[in-house]
């Protein structure tokens, strides 16, 4: 097999070495593009998602003015190894590996939202970047997944130059977590992440120093994010009612840059999606659907000025035995769904104490909040949760972590996990 490759490499490197000139952006003299690049590990770059995407038909569909990295039509080609493998693999249309992401589906989102504020001469660039398994401290500044990436929006920036083209970077998108979750490297990662955008922010400006309105109005580089969920697998194991576990340390990182950052910007938590396996990959049908949310979160930004912060827990209190949670939500009134996130106990929510013993009896669902009924009164120090449940080494919809609560949205908002703990008050 590593003869086969060798001999392979050994025949394609002329080629590419050859067309490689031939590669060619397609944008035309002085258009706008809209960039929005999407980095992480594997969930970012659609790792067992099999393609289903009619790629010819949707470039039709935009009018080719969807672009990948190369600013041309070439959409899907990545190698987490290096440049030169990437182009290799353009060179040679190679299907190996070739994953449905979200790009496809943000992408088409972008191009519809300008469709519908009468543009229909601008572009949207967007392509998958990052690597697989790795923790956030293992892809950031300094790093090969990072400096590679550096290197593609230096490229992107020289052609944009060489056209007279204006380049907006209203967002990047931001699907990591998974690792740093699993392995136990999670106790700093809001600030990792935070400095991870802050590094890329400065970065972007640095190799985009000649454009006038480069984030779209903003003062600041927006990061759209999502929420990951596989917190069963973590590898120093897992116990719904452990007080003291550590596993929704990142998914609260997440929910909470969201709602206290001006930065970043909601997409959605991914436990609504199917998953490959059940084990870690949201499945293609997933990736369609994370690449609508992340459209419509930039394109609020864009058309609306508006950050989408998504569902959240807004508030606490606490009356005897019931706990009163009020909520930030995009569409009421809340809903209930067990059609697609396969009914778990109390929809998803736990009161646990200090003895690793769930007190949460039931729940009540009104409009706007919800009242949870524990078996005894309600003191300080215990950890109200959502969506740590779910059978070990299961992820997804069917029988991983998951909630069943959304909004009334067309394209529904599933609230995000969290963890608080309850403060009585005198």
């Amino acid at each position: 097999m590593r003869a086969s490759l060798a001999i392979i490499t050994l025949i394609a490197l002329p080629l590419s070495i050859h067309v490689w000139g031939s590669i060619d952006d397609t944008v035309r003299e002085g258009s706008t593009i809209y960039l929005v690049p999407v980095y992480g590990q594997s969930l970012a770059l659609g790792e067992e998602a099999q393609l289903t995407t009619d790629v010819d038909s949707l470039l039709k569909a935009c009018d080719y003015r969807l672009l990948g990295v190369e600013l041309n039509n070439n959409l899907g080609y990545f190698h987490q190894n290096g440049f030169l493998k990437q182009r290799l693999k353009l060179i040679l249309r190679s299907k190996s590996r070739r994953f449905e992401t979200s790009c496809y589906s943000l992408g088409a989102y972008l191009i519809e939202s300008l469709r519908s504020h009468g543009d229909d001469s601008s572009y949207v660039c967007t392509f998958e970047a990052g690597h697989g398994a790795t923790c956030i401290e293992d892809m950031s500044k300094g790093y090969f997944a990072y400096e590679k990436f550096m290197d593609q929006l230096q490229r992107i920036s020289n052609v944009a130059k060489e056209k007279h083209c204006n380049v907006i970077i209203p967002a990047f998108c931001f699907v990591q977590g998974e690792t740093n979750l699993t392995s136990s490297r999670d106790s700093d990662y809001r600030r990792m992440l935070s400095e991870f955008r802050q590094n890329l922010e400065q970065d972007i400006r640095r190799i985009f120093s000649d454009q006038k309105n480069l984030f779209a109005g903003r003062k600041s580089l927006a990061c759209v994010l999502y929420q990951t969920s596989c917190l069963s697998i973590a590898e120093d194991g897992y116990n719904p009612l452990d007080y003291d576990s550590h596993v929704l340390n990142v998914p609260n990182a997440q929910r909470q840059l969201i709602m206290e950052d001006s930065t970043f910007v909601a997409s959605c938590p991914v436990y609504q999606f199917n998953v490959v396996r059940e084990y870690v990959h949201i499945d293609a049908k997933g990736q369609q659907s994370l690449g609508k949310y992340e459209g419509r979160a930039v394109a609020d930004l864009l058309f609306a000025n508006k950050k989408d912060i998504g569902f959240q827990l807004k508030d606490m209190s606490i009356d005897g035995s019931r706990i009163v949670l009020s909520f930030d939500i995009p569409e009421p009134p809340l809903s209930i769904d067990t059609s697609i996130v396969n009914k778990v106990a109390n929809y998803g929510f736990s009161v646990v104490t200090s003895e690793n013993k769930d007190i949460l009896d039931r729940i009540e669902v009104r409009d706007s909040t919800i009242v949870l009924y524990c078996n005894k009164n309600v003191e300080s120090g215990l950890k109200v949760r959502y969506g740590m449940n779910g059978d070990v080494w299961k992820s997804g919809r069917l029988h991983g972590p998951r909630g069943n609560i959304c909004d009334s949205d067309t394209l529904s908002n599933y609230l995000y996990m969290f963890e608080v703990e309850t403060k009585k008050h005198n």
